[in-house]
């Protein structure tokens, strides 16, 4: 029965069967989609739910293959369109599974990439180059090359937009490092974003499937790591496309298209298969990164624990605590520089301790010296100026018997004179006697005086030639004034003996002239003589007081200028006892300081023990 008649006509017949055909399409397509979950939720895998498809949309192809031979030449246009639409949703499905399986497959190279690196320790830029811990990124092509050899496709790790290890090659075969990656879209998600970026891109002008994952390190991006597909080995690989244009036998080009969708199933089952084996790969690199990780934690944690009771004791200033158990060899070079450290600072605060104890003996012994010489150089000061003001008294009373002897040189010549005139008046001898005698006594007196002070001032440079002799060798030139002191005081002396006599001749002789008044005539020329000599004498006395005098305001003068630098050996004395006692306070202060450290008896200690 025909509808319609003419050239467009259709039967009924072919009506009914392009919608049968239509329908048994779309409950393929159904089947394609909804049939995996359900074998899903039924324990069956993916790939058995679309083989059970696959297998009905065939039944239906098979079974509608006459009609549709038959409805060729009626309905074979709304067939061809079909069958073109089933080829494209075939096409286009089995491209998405690849971008899929593709994205799968650079998640697993992805996670091998991080695995590898984060084992190495946190990411960080220093000197223009990306560190991961101590690690050096920059050129280390091992970690871009383990990926490619466990996983396949290519790595890539940037520092900011730059290549600094990868395993992409150029056209003459060499590596890609150094180069800089130029996709703006990638650029503006990777860096000024901080997002990862999936997807097609071109790498040197070729597209990949891809993967751009940013590199943070303190909350900023610094790097990129890279994981990708060459999409032309991957589609030659996993066969993309379902074959055909669809102009020849629809019925062919369905089965064609369902043919593509059963090697994608197939491909799909297989990809589902070694993503779950890279899965498990990828899961037991973690777990031995994990577990690599716990021990070298429990290693630190060891390391740490010991380490902060060594330096627990060390705080506490006990330098007798070495770390005795063995670090992890990773750590042992820093146990041994610790007992090393530990032992050099043993030996250098014993060292001081024992330097401090023989300080502070010295320093009191200092101390109780210093004391002493104070104390002694203010008795010889004192002792000094007392000296002093006795030499100016006794160069004062020198000084006034050289005035009495020019005095009494003069009375022996006028008496001279008035013995020459004796002779004309026994009454003006007489006269004269009495003077004479006068004048002798009172010159005993002064006799007396010279002599005491004589004696005074050879004891006093006896004394002070002692002291000169304490001083040693810088008071050897005040010995040897004191000794000529000396010998000027014994010349006084004896001087003062023969005047003594000569006076007691004197006495004698005025007593012989006055029981022999009457014999003055025969006694007046030897009188005469005797007179002279005495005026004789007593000028050399007179000469040798105005000598004596001199040299007491020397020897005075010495005195004052001895007494000044005593003075001024007294402050010094005052400033060294007061350093030494500062001497000996900071002594005391070092040894409180270095008491607080505990030392073995010995002050050194082998460097086996440091190291053990």
């Amino acid at each position: 029965m025909r509808i319609l008649k003419g050239r467009g006509a259709i039967s009924l017949s072919a009506i009914a069967s392009t919608l049968l055909l239509a329908g048994a399409t779309c409950l393929g397509i159904v089947l394609w989609t909804l049939v995996p979950a359900l074998g899903a939720r039924l324990g069956m895998t993916a790939f058995a739910g679309r083989a059970g498809a696959i297998a009905a949309i065939l039944f239906a192809a098979a079974a509608l293959v006459p009609t549709s031979r038959r409805l060729a030449g009626a309905g074979g246009t709304s067939l061809d369109a079909m069958a073109k639409t089933l080829t494209e949703t075939a096409s286009r499905a089995t491209n998405m599974e690849m971008l899929a399986l593709a994205q799968q497959s650079l998640d697993n190279n992805l996670q091998i990439l991080e695995a590898e690196l984060r084992q190495r320790g946190e990411p960080r830029v220093r000197d223009n180059a990306l560190y991961y811990g101590d690690t050096r990124i920059n050129d280390d092509t091992a970690i871009v090359d383990a990926v490619r050899a466990r996983a396949g496709g290519t790595a890539t790790i940037f520092l900011g937009d730059l290549r600094i290890a990868t395993n992409v090659t150029k056209p003459d075969g060499s590596r890609a490092t150094g180069t800089r990656l130029t996709a703006e879209s990638v650029i503006d998600t990777v860096l000024h974003q901080g997002k990862a970026f999936r997807g097609e891109a071109e790498i040197l002008g070729e597209a990949y499937y891809t993967i751009y994952e940013p590199v943070l390190s303190d909350g900023r991006v610094v790097g990129i790591l890279y994981v990708g597909l060459r999409k032309a080995e991957f589609a030659a690989r996993h066969g993309e496309g379902a074959g055909g244009t669809g102009a020849d036998d629809p019925a062919a080009a369905i089965a064609r298209a369902l043919s593509a969708l059963d090697r994608s199933a197939r491909t799909q089952e297989e990809m589902a298969r070694a993503a779950i084996v890279q899965r498990q790969e990828a899961e037991d690199l973690r777990r031995q990164h994990e577990a690599r990780r716990q021990a070298q934690a429990a290693e630190q944690r060891q390391v740490v624990g010991d380490l902060s009771a060594a330096l627990e004791h060390l705080a506490q200033g006990d330098l007798t605590r070495p770390i005795a158990a063995p670090f992890p060899p990773d750590y042992e070079s820093l146990r041994l520089n610790y007992n090393s450290a530990l032992h050099r600072l043993h030996d250098a605060i014993a060292e001081i301790s024992s330097g401090v104890d023989s300080l502070r003996e010295g320093s009191n012994g200092i101390s109780s010296a210093a004391d002493q010489l104070a104390h002694r150089t203010e008795q010889q000061a004192a002792s000094l100026e007392e000296t002093a003001a006795a030499l100016n008294e006794i160069t004062a009373t020198v000084q006034a018997t050289s005035a009495g002897a020019s005095k009494a040189r003069e009375t022996v010549e006028n008496t001279h004179a008035d013995v020459e005139r004796s002779g004309r008046t026994m009454s003006q001898a007489v006269s004269a006697m009495e003077r004479i005698e006068a004048s002798a006594r009172q010159m005993e007196q002064i006799i007396g005086v010279i002599d005491e002070i004589a004696f005074q001032t050879n004891l006093l440079a006896l004394n002070a030639g002692v002291e000169a002799a304490r001083a040693g060798e810088s008071g050897r030139g005040f010995a040897v004034v004191a000794q000529e002191v000396r010998a000027l005081a014994q010349r006084a002396a004896d001087a003062a003996r023969e005047i003594r006599q000569l006076i007691s001749g004197s006495n004698e002789q005025v007593a012989l002239g006055a029981s022999l008044v009457n014999q003055t005539g025969e006694a007046l020329t030897k009188v005469v003589g005797q007179v002279g000599e005495i005026a004789r004498l007593i000028s050399e006395i007179a000469s040798s007081a105005v000598e004596q005098a001199n040299g007491l305001e020397e020897v005075n003068g010495a005195v004052n200028q001895m007494d000044q630098f005593t003075q001024q050996n007294a402050v010094m004395v005052e400033e060294s006892n007061a350093a030494s006692h500062a001497i000996r306070m900071e002594a005391d202060r070092l040894s409180n300081k270095v008491s607080v450290f505990t030392v073995q008896a010995q002050a050194s200690s082998s460097k086996d023990t440091a190291a053990a």
